[in-house]
């Protein structure tokens, strides 16, 4: 028989959580300095290629599904910023920050 905790939720590792912290930032580091290359290297003519096949592929949803996203949106922006900040108090109490 499984015996469970009287405190259900796991206890975060301040170590392990700032070496994740740190190799996130290192991969962000990176991938937005390839991106910059990229853009940088990129013709006039590629880039409004690709900004006419993004704009193809929304013109190509259907109105319902355009408007959905569209109101999405906000709330997409209201719930990361909730998460966020959930995730630094939770940091902050368990002294990881």
């Amino acid at each position: 028989m499984t015996e469970y905790p009287s405190d259900p939720r796991p206890k975060l590792d301040p170590v392990v959580v700032r070496e994740m912290l740190a190799g996130y930032a290192i991969a962000n580091e990176f991938m937005e300095a390839e991106l910059i290359e990229q853009l940088a290297s990129m013709s006039d003519e590629e880039a409004r290629a690709v900004d006419r096949d993004l704009y193809a592929f929304w013109a190509g949803l259907p109105e319902w599904t355009r408007e959905g996203l569209e109101r999405l949106e906000p709330l997409q922006l209201e719930s990361l910023m909730l998460t966020r900040q959930a995730f630094e108090q939770m940091a902050v109490a368990q002294g990881v920050v």
